[in-house]
């Protein structure tokens, strides 16, 4: 079973009842790393990421990095065989802001902001930064130390170590379209955020390849 490490709060129990079941239903073995978050700190999820990220180099093989608060696609296990062949670090998930849309994905953001069907695909990004949010993210074995490295020194952020480790180490980068995963955000133990984080691609019709 895939290894699946998950970055939560003490108080999101309930968040993590939502999540952890459709994870466990698409095969993968969940473990739990639980920050206290009274209040959370400067660096977010940056300890509790470096907990995981040295976990995961004991255990070796790619790991899948998944936050508490989101929701699977029927067709998830697809992206997730296909993400596993191509030896990429892959983005199940990111936040559809109109213009990292267009900045990622060129043309194609027009055809997510309309509403268009999509073709199943991992697709690489036109500019591979700016990739924010560890909601869901595919990291390869031989990249996790990279990221450690990051972690340990910057002990910021989770999702932004792992954007210094993939330009730090030239690694090749994807993103899941239509994405199988959704982000529910949930703010509880969280500092307050009244930006929209959502993908605008998650319910798009598919395509058949």
């Amino acid at each position: 079973m895939l290894p699946a490490l998950m970055l939560s709060c003490v108080q999101r129990s309930e968040a993590r009842a939502l999540t952890i079941p459709q994870l466990e239903a698409a095969g993968l073995n969940v473990k739990v790393f639980l920050d206290a978050c009274n209040p959370i700190g400067r660096g977010g999820n940056g300890p509790i990421g470096l907990e995981a990220v040295r976990h995961a180099m004991r255990v070796g093989g790619p790991h899948l990095v998944v936050e508490d608060d989101i929701d699977l696609a029927p067709d998830f296990t697809y992206f997730l065989d296909a993400a596993l062949e191509s030896g990429a670090v892959v983005y199940f998930y990111l936040h559809d802001r109109p213009d990292r849309m267009r900045m990622h994905y060129g043309s194609l953001a027009e055809a997510i902001e309309a509403g268009r069907p999509l073709k199943r695909q991992l697709r690489k990004p036109t500019v591979p930064r700016y990739l924010f949010g560890s909601q869901c993210v595919l990291i390869p074995e031989k990249l996790l130390p990279v990221v450690e490295s990051n972690q340990a020194r910057y002990g910021d952020a989770f999702d932004g170590n792992i954007q210094r480790a993939i330009t730090q180490a030239g690694w090749p980068v994807l993103v899941a379209l239509p994405h199988p995963v959704q982000h529910r955000h949930d703010r509880t133990a969280r500092v307050p955020d009244s930006r929209v984080k959502r993908s605008l691609s998650f319910e798009l019709p598919r395509l058949e390849v």
